[in-house]
């Protein structure tokens, strides 16, 4: 338990690093729209007796404003993503004797593999005004992802990407920064199999500027 707290604390100290010195793997196309936003969450670590991963996200949002008063504002996004994961899986028994080929499928799980998540997510935001340079937001998102490996857990290729995320936003001059925590599902919904899915919980920083 002490390594994995230390692990997580290495890991948040990159985090903030990457973050507040511009050290990430972000790039930036423009186009005429509204704002766009760039989230960049170096690393995000996931830590329980069956698996390990470590995701690294690399997010563009493209944010549009349909509508909005003094009280609530309402934006349409595009999010195409990036991901990069490294997975292991701890407890080999989580593969039972029942599936095919087990023995093959625990010797691959247990070790490190990396994994690409190719996504594009569209959503919607609510966003509450708490003063002329600050706000919150309720965001809610849905789309598609290709994983170019299979875990235990979820199969190689298509699914879906679920987000659900409770952000805060300041604006200072141009541009506003942003935190949010979010909770992410993966499945395929029953395309393939297996599709246990993903359930991540994550904390995301960002920046925005109008264009």
């Amino acid at each position: 338990m002490l390594a994995h707290r230390l692990y997580r604390l290495y890991r948040l100290y990159r985090f903030t690093r990457i973050f507040l010195l511009g050290e990430s793997n972000c790039y930036l196309n423009l186009c005429k729209i509204r704002s766009i936003r760039v989230i960049c969450v170096p690393y995000f670590i996931l830590w329980n007796i069956l698996r390990t991963v470590i995701n690294s996200y690399n997010k563009i949002h493209f944010n549009y404003i349909i509508k909005g008063d003094k009280d609530f504002k309402y934006e349409l996004l595009l999010q195409p993503e990036l991901n990069f994961a490294t997975h292991q899986l701890l407890n080999i028994y989580f593969i039972q004797p029942s599936e095919q080929n087990y023995i093959e499928k625990r010797e691959t799980y247990a070790k490190k593999r990396n994994i690409k998540e190719y996504v594009l997510n569209a959503g919607f935001i609510i966003r509450k005004p708490i003063s002329k340079t600050s706000s919150i937001y309720l965001l809610g998102s849905i789309g598609s992802m290709i994983m170019d490996k299979d875990a235990e857990r979820l199969s190689k290729g298509f699914a879906f990407s679920n987000v659900l995320a409770l952000g805060f936003s300041l604006k200072m001059d141009k541009i506003t920064f942003d935190i949010r925590p979010s909770i992410r599902h993966v499945s395929n919904a029953g395309f393939q199999s297996p599709n246990l899915g993903f359930n991540t919980k994550n904390i995301e920083f960002g920046f925005s500027f109008p264009i």
